[in-house]
Protein backbone atom coordinates (compact mmCIF):
# COMPACT_ATOMS: atom_id res chain seq x y z
CA UNK A 1 0.00 0.00 0.00
CA UNK A 2 1.35 3.65 -0.95
CA UNK A 3 1.16 5.42 1.77
CA UNK A 4 2.63 8.90 3.19
CA UNK A 5 4.74 9.39 6.63
CA UNK A 6 2.96 8.54 9.96
CA UNK A 7 0.48 5.98 8.10
CA UNK A 8 1.11 2.60 10.19
CA UNK A 9 0.27 -0.21 8.97
CA UNK A 10 -0.53 -3.20 11.54
CA UNK A 11 0.06 -6.74 10.68
CA UNK A 12 -0.22 -5.45 6.43
CA UNK A 13 -4.01 -5.40 4.80
CA UNK A 14 -5.77 -7.34 2.12
CA UNK A 15 -4.74 -5.37 -0.66
CA UNK A 16 -8.21 -5.30 -2.87
CA UNK A 17 -8.69 -2.08 -0.50
CA UNK A 18 -5.38 -1.18 1.66
CA UNK A 19 -4.04 -0.34 -1.78
CA UNK A 20 -6.68 2.18 -1.85
CA UNK A 21 -7.51 2.99 1.25
CA UNK A 22 -4.76 6.02 1.99
CA UNK A 23 -6.74 8.01 -1.27
CA UNK A 24 -10.26 7.37 -0.13
CA UNK A 25 -9.48 9.06 2.98
CA UNK A 26 -7.99 11.92 2.01
CA UNK A 27 -10.81 12.17 -0.46
CA UNK A 28 -13.47 11.84 2.56
CA UNK A 29 -11.41 13.13 5.38
CA UNK A 30 -8.87 15.36 4.00
CA UNK A 31 -6.17 13.21 5.42
CA UNK A 32 -4.64 10.18 5.25
CA UNK A 33 -4.87 7.28 7.97
CA UNK A 34 -2.47 7.08 10.64
CA UNK A 35 -3.15 3.36 11.64
CA UNK A 36 -4.79 0.83 9.70
CA UNK A 37 -5.59 -2.42 11.11
CA UNK A 38 -7.12 -5.62 9.36
CA UNK A 39 -9.80 -7.44 11.03
CA UNK A 40 -9.91 -10.44 8.88
CA UNK A 41 -11.40 -11.06 5.47
CA UNK A 42 -15.07 -11.96 6.25
CA UNK A 43 -16.99 -14.06 3.70
CA UNK A 44 -15.25 -13.09 0.96
CA UNK A 45 -18.10 -10.41 -0.06
CA UNK A 46 -16.47 -7.38 2.29
CA UNK A 47 -12.99 -6.74 3.43
CA UNK A 48 -13.00 -5.61 6.91
CA UNK A 49 -9.89 -2.91 8.40
CA UNK A 50 -10.25 -0.72 11.72
CA UNK A 51 -8.89 2.63 10.44
CA UNK A 52 -7.77 5.55 12.54
CA UNK A 53 -8.43 8.73 10.46
CA UNK A 54 -9.11 12.60 12.01
CA UNK A 55 -8.27 11.42 15.63
CA UNK A 56 -11.53 8.78 15.39
CA UNK A 57 -11.23 5.19 15.11
CA UNK A 58 -13.78 3.98 12.48
CA UNK A 59 -14.44 0.36 11.34
CA UNK A 60 -13.53 0.27 7.33
CA UNK A 61 -15.24 -1.86 4.89
CA UNK A 62 -15.52 -2.83 1.36
CA UNK A 63 -19.08 -4.33 -0.38
CA UNK A 64 -19.79 -5.85 -3.59
CA UNK A 65 -21.43 -2.48 -5.24
CA UNK A 66 -21.56 0.89 -4.71
CA UNK A 67 -25.61 -0.03 -4.59
CA UNK A 68 -24.68 -2.05 -1.63
CA UNK A 69 -23.01 0.39 0.35
CA UNK A 70 -25.80 3.19 0.30
CA UNK A 71 -28.21 0.38 1.36
CA UNK A 72 -26.13 0.00 4.50
CA UNK A 73 -25.83 3.71 5.12
CA UNK A 74 -29.69 4.31 4.41
CA UNK A 75 -30.48 1.30 6.54
CA UNK A 76 -28.43 2.24 9.28
CA UNK A 77 -29.89 5.89 9.46
CA UNK A 78 -33.24 4.60 9.53
CA UNK A 79 -32.41 2.36 12.62
CA UNK A 80 -30.16 5.67 14.45
CA UNK A 81 -33.59 7.74 13.49
CA UNK A 82 -35.50 5.07 15.65
CA UNK A 83 -33.00 5.21 18.42
CA UNK A 84 -31.85 1.77 17.46
CA UNK A 85 -28.55 0.67 18.58
CA UNK A 86 -26.31 1.10 15.72
CA UNK A 87 -22.88 1.94 14.45
CA UNK A 88 -23.42 5.55 12.91
CA UNK A 89 -22.18 5.73 8.94
CA UNK A 90 -19.74 8.57 8.68
CA UNK A 91 -18.88 8.15 4.90
CA UNK A 92 -19.59 6.42 1.63
CA UNK A 93 -17.53 6.41 -1.36
CA UNK A 94 -18.04 3.69 -3.79
CA UNK A 95 -18.68 0.35 -2.73
CA UNK A 96 -16.48 1.16 0.60
CA UNK A 97 -18.07 2.14 3.98
CA UNK A 98 -16.73 4.24 7.17
CA UNK A 99 -18.83 3.26 10.04
CA UNK A 100 -18.05 4.36 14.12
CA UNK A 101 -16.19 1.65 15.99
CA UNK A 102 -17.78 0.70 19.20
CA UNK A 103 -15.65 -0.41 21.97
CA UNK A 104 -17.11 -3.28 24.00
CA UNK A 105 -16.69 -6.74 24.92
CA UNK A 106 -18.04 -9.68 23.02
CA UNK A 107 -20.28 -12.27 24.31
CA UNK A 108 -18.74 -14.43 26.19
CA UNK A 109 -21.94 -16.21 27.78
CA UNK A 110 -25.28 -17.17 25.99
CA UNK A 111 -27.68 -18.09 28.27
CA UNK A 112 -31.45 -17.92 27.98
CA UNK A 113 -31.27 -14.27 29.21
CA UNK A 114 -28.65 -13.26 26.52
CA UNK A 115 -31.00 -15.30 23.75
CA UNK A 116 -34.09 -13.24 25.05
CA UNK A 117 -32.36 -9.75 24.71
CA UNK A 118 -30.74 -10.48 21.30
CA UNK A 119 -33.90 -11.21 20.44
CA UNK A 120 -35.67 -8.72 21.53
CA UNK A 121 -33.34 -6.43 19.90
CA UNK A 122 -33.56 -8.30 16.49
CA UNK A 123 -37.45 -7.37 16.61
CA UNK A 124 -37.07 -3.90 17.44
CA UNK A 125 -34.42 -3.72 13.90
CA UNK A 126 -37.05 -5.25 12.03
CA UNK A 127 -39.85 -3.14 13.31
CA UNK A 128 -38.31 0.23 12.33
CA UNK A 129 -40.67 2.76 10.37
CA UNK A 130 -39.76 3.71 7.33
CA UNK A 131 -40.94 6.16 5.08
CA UNK A 132 -42.86 6.17 1.93
CA UNK A 133 -39.72 7.09 0.07
CA UNK A 134 -37.94 4.76 1.65
CA UNK A 135 -39.96 1.76 1.18
CA UNK A 136 -39.83 2.57 -2.18
CA UNK A 137 -35.58 1.79 -2.60
CA UNK A 138 -36.32 -2.09 -1.10
CA UNK A 139 -34.26 -4.30 -2.84
CA UNK A 140 -36.78 -7.15 -2.65
CA UNK A 141 -35.56 -10.62 -0.98
CA UNK A 142 -32.10 -9.16 -1.19
CA UNK A 143 -30.11 -11.49 0.88
CA UNK A 144 -31.60 -14.49 -1.55
CA UNK A 145 -30.04 -12.22 -4.18
CA UNK A 146 -26.62 -11.98 -2.47
CA UNK A 147 -26.67 -15.90 -2.07
CA UNK A 148 -27.75 -16.77 -5.41
CA UNK A 149 -25.23 -14.34 -6.99
CA UNK A 150 -22.12 -16.15 -4.60
CA UNK A 151 -23.52 -19.45 -5.19
CA UNK A 152 -23.19 -19.24 -9.10
CA UNK A 153 -19.69 -17.58 -9.14
CA UNK A 154 -18.31 -20.58 -7.03
CA UNK A 155 -19.89 -23.68 -7.84
CA UNK A 156 -21.06 -22.99 -11.51
CA UNK A 157 -17.75 -24.50 -12.18
CA UNK A 158 -18.17 -27.30 -10.61
CA UNK A 159 -21.97 -28.70 -10.59
CA UNK A 160 -23.27 -26.76 -14.73
CA UNK A 161 -25.13 -23.93 -14.98
CA UNK A 162 -27.24 -25.48 -16.03
CA UNK A 163 -27.80 -27.01 -12.75
CA UNK A 164 -27.51 -23.90 -10.56
CA UNK A 165 -29.45 -21.62 -12.76
CA UNK A 166 -32.74 -24.15 -12.83
CA UNK A 167 -31.98 -24.66 -9.06
CA UNK A 168 -31.93 -20.86 -8.38
CA UNK A 169 -34.18 -19.76 -10.58
CA UNK A 170 -37.12 -22.37 -8.42
CA UNK A 171 -36.25 -20.60 -5.43
CA UNK A 172 -36.66 -17.33 -7.13
CA UNK A 173 -40.00 -18.56 -8.12
CA UNK A 174 -40.83 -19.79 -4.45
CA UNK A 175 -40.71 -16.06 -3.05
CA UNK A 176 -43.85 -15.93 -1.09
CA UNK A 177 -45.81 -13.00 -2.19
CA UNK A 178 -46.77 -9.96 0.03
CA UNK A 179 -43.99 -9.70 2.03
CA UNK A 180 -42.91 -7.41 4.44
CA UNK A 181 -40.81 -4.21 3.36
CA UNK A 182 -38.81 -3.46 6.26
CA UNK A 183 -35.01 -3.62 7.97
CA UNK A 184 -32.87 -6.93 7.57
CA UNK A 185 -29.96 -7.82 8.93
CA UNK A 186 -29.43 -11.98 8.11
CA UNK A 187 -26.07 -11.81 9.93
CA UNK A 188 -27.36 -11.23 13.45
CA UNK A 189 -25.58 -13.29 15.63
CA UNK A 190 -23.31 -13.21 18.33
CA UNK A 191 -20.17 -13.32 17.08
CA UNK A 192 -21.24 -9.80 15.39
CA UNK A 193 -22.55 -8.34 18.64
CA UNK A 194 -20.58 -6.53 21.79
CA UNK A 195 -21.77 -5.08 24.82
CA UNK A 196 -20.68 -1.28 24.75
CA UNK A 197 -19.69 0.21 27.54
CA UNK A 198 -22.94 1.10 29.42
CA UNK A 199 -24.24 -2.44 29.04
CA UNK A 200 -25.97 -2.03 25.45
CA UNK A 201 -26.16 -4.60 22.61
CA UNK A 202 -24.83 -3.02 19.42
CA UNK A 203 -24.09 -5.09 16.09
CA UNK A 204 -21.35 -4.04 14.79
CA UNK A 205 -20.92 -6.21 11.76
CA UNK A 206 -23.27 -4.64 9.13
CA UNK A 207 -22.09 -5.55 5.91
CA UNK A 208 -25.37 -7.29 4.92
CA UNK A 209 -28.08 -4.79 6.72
CA UNK A 210 -30.06 -4.14 3.81
CA UNK A 211 -33.69 -2.74 3.43
CA UNK A 212 -35.74 -5.01 1.76
CA UNK A 213 -37.97 -8.26 2.57
CA UNK A 214 -37.36 -11.52 3.88
CA UNK A 215 -36.56 -11.18 7.79
CA UNK A 216 -38.45 -14.30 7.96
CA UNK A 217 -34.51 -15.23 6.53
CA UNK A 218 -32.91 -12.82 9.28
CA UNK A 219 -34.89 -15.27 12.46
CA UNK A 220 -34.31 -18.68 11.45
CA UNK A 221 -30.65 -17.72 10.06
CA UNK A 222 -30.28 -16.53 14.28
CA UNK A 223 -32.23 -19.23 15.46
CA UNK A 224 -29.64 -22.18 14.02
CA UNK A 225 -26.67 -20.49 15.00
CA UNK A 226 -24.29 -22.98 17.12
CA UNK A 227 -27.93 -25.28 17.11
CA UNK A 228 -25.10 -28.61 16.41
CA UNK A 229 -23.76 -27.40 19.92
CA UNK A 230 -27.09 -26.42 21.76
CA UNK A 231 -29.62 -28.45 20.28
CA UNK A 232 -32.01 -26.43 22.12
CA UNK A 233 -31.03 -22.72 20.40
CA UNK A 234 -33.70 -22.83 17.77
CA UNK A 235 -36.95 -22.76 19.86
CA UNK A 236 -35.42 -20.78 22.58
CA UNK A 237 -34.68 -17.96 20.20
CA UNK A 238 -38.05 -18.23 18.11
CA UNK A 239 -39.69 -18.67 21.62
CA UNK A 240 -38.07 -15.28 22.19
CA UNK A 241 -38.62 -13.22 19.11
CA UNK A 242 -42.36 -13.96 19.13
CA UNK A 243 -42.82 -12.37 22.40
CA UNK A 244 -41.17 -9.03 20.91
CA UNK A 245 -42.30 -9.15 17.01
CA UNK A 246 -44.36 -10.92 14.19
CA UNK A 247 -42.49 -13.65 12.54
CA UNK A 248 -44.83 -12.74 9.04
CA UNK A 249 -44.92 -15.56 6.81
CA UNK A 250 -42.28 -17.63 8.93
CA UNK A 251 -44.46 -19.80 10.38
CA UNK A 252 -46.68 -20.38 7.16
CA UNK A 253 -43.79 -20.59 4.72
CA UNK A 254 -41.45 -22.55 6.50
CA UNK A 255 -40.30 -24.99 4.45
CA UNK A 256 -39.59 -22.32 2.15
CA UNK A 257 -37.32 -20.03 4.63
CA UNK A 258 -35.41 -23.49 5.68
CA UNK A 259 -34.61 -23.95 1.91
CA UNK A 260 -33.04 -20.46 1.88
CA UNK A 261 -31.22 -21.80 4.83
CA UNK A 262 -29.95 -24.98 3.21
CA UNK A 263 -28.71 -22.77 0.16
CA UNK A 264 -26.55 -20.64 2.48
CA UNK A 265 -25.41 -23.92 4.06
CA UNK A 266 -24.56 -25.34 0.72
CA UNK A 267 -22.85 -21.98 0.27
CA UNK A 268 -20.72 -22.27 3.25
CA UNK A 269 -19.42 -25.64 2.16
CA UNK A 270 -18.21 -24.80 -1.21
CA UNK A 271 -16.51 -21.76 0.13
CA UNK A 272 -14.76 -23.64 2.42
CA UNK A 273 -13.61 -26.06 -0.06
CA UNK A 274 -15.51 -29.17 1.35
CA UNK A 275 -17.11 -30.06 -2.06
CA UNK A 276 -18.26 -33.71 -1.07
CA UNK A 277 -20.28 -31.55 1.49
CA UNK A 278 -21.59 -29.07 -0.92
CA UNK A 279 -22.74 -31.57 -3.65
CA UNK A 280 -24.53 -33.77 -1.10
CA UNK A 281 -26.24 -30.74 0.07
CA UNK A 282 -26.97 -29.11 -3.42
CA UNK A 283 -28.64 -32.41 -4.15
CA UNK A 284 -31.04 -32.15 -1.37
CA UNK A 285 -31.78 -28.78 -2.32
CA UNK A 286 -32.94 -29.79 -5.71
CA UNK A 287 -34.58 -32.73 -4.32
CA UNK A 288 -36.46 -30.73 -2.03
CA UNK A 289 -37.73 -28.13 -4.30
CA UNK A 290 -39.26 -31.11 -7.04
CA UNK A 291 -40.80 -32.84 -3.96
CA UNK A 292 -42.36 -29.43 -3.25
CA UNK A 293 -43.58 -28.85 -6.92
CA UNK A 294 -45.06 -32.43 -6.68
Amino acid sequence: MARSRGTEMVDGAPSALGDRLEGICVTLFGEAPTRVTPLGEGNNDCWSLQVWVGGRRLKCFECTSPGRAQMVKTASHILERSNISIPRVRAVLDRVVFADWIAGRAMRRVGQTEIDLIARYHAQLHQAPLTRSERAKSGGFVHLTWLSDRFRSIATPVLGQAAVEETLGALAAMVPSELKIGIVHPDFIEPNIVVDRDGDFVVVDNEFLSLGTGFEFDILNSSCFRKAVDPSRRESYLESYSKYGDCGTLWSHLRYWELCFLLKRTNKQFLLGDMGAGRTNFERLRQEIHDRDV
